[in-house]
């Protein structure tokens, strides 16, 4: 009685010499260890279940024809989008994004606030602080506004940047809404 069938010896003698490189190739091409084990381990069992393996002339070339051309499907199937059914229009939920009351009565109140602090600054560093802040002109251009050096605009401003973080404190500032835009149009702009 033979224990060994033929394909067997074959199986062991031409073909598993080759399992490592083929877990190596199927590895490279799939990117994980578990993906290129199962691969190659079905590329194997189909070798052995072949009724014409006698014809292969170099088991080599052919698994690794077969672990790379499995591996191209088995990632083309990757980028394949599945197709989900989109809920109904009318059931969809939309989002309102406009700030409630309460949101709107606590922007102008805070809007206030800081128009009051802006009203008790010194003229010259009110001046400076709407001329730079709120018609973005740099320091040279409100410079020649007022009358005065670039370096004084810095100057004032950063006084009154200073005295406006102490009457408004450091959480008023931090929980401001987004700027409300408060620039006048300028005629030499475009």
């Amino acid at each position: 009685m033979k224990w060994f069938r033929d394909i067997d010896r074959w199986f062991a003698d031409a073909v598993l010499p080759n399992e490592a490189a083929l877990v190596k190739l199927a590895r490279r091409l799939l990117g994980t260890s578990d993906a290129a084990q199962d691969l190659v381990q079905d590329v194997l069992t189909e070798v052995i279940a072949d009724k014409k393996w006698q014809s292969i002339v170099n088991p080599r070339v052919y698994l690794m024809r077969m672990v790379y051309t499995r591996a191209l499907n088995i990632l083309k199937r990757r980028k394949v989008v599945p197709f989900q059914p989109l809920p109904s229009f009318e059931t969809m939920y939309f989002a309102d994004a406009s700030p409630d009351a309460h949101r709107v009565i606590e922007n102008k109140e805070r809007v206030a606030q800081v128009m009051a602090a802006i009203d008790t600054l010194s003229p010259q560093c009110r001046h400076a602080f709407i001329l730079c802040r709120l018609h973005e002109l740099s320091a040279e251009e409100a410079g020649k506004v007022m009358g005065i050096s670039a370096s004084s605009v810095r100057s004032h401003l950063a006084r009154g940047m200073g005295l406006l973080t102490q009457k408004l404190g450091s959480d008023l500032i931090s929980e401001a809404p987004p700027p409300v835009d408060l620039r006048v149009p300028r005629a030499d702009r475009d």
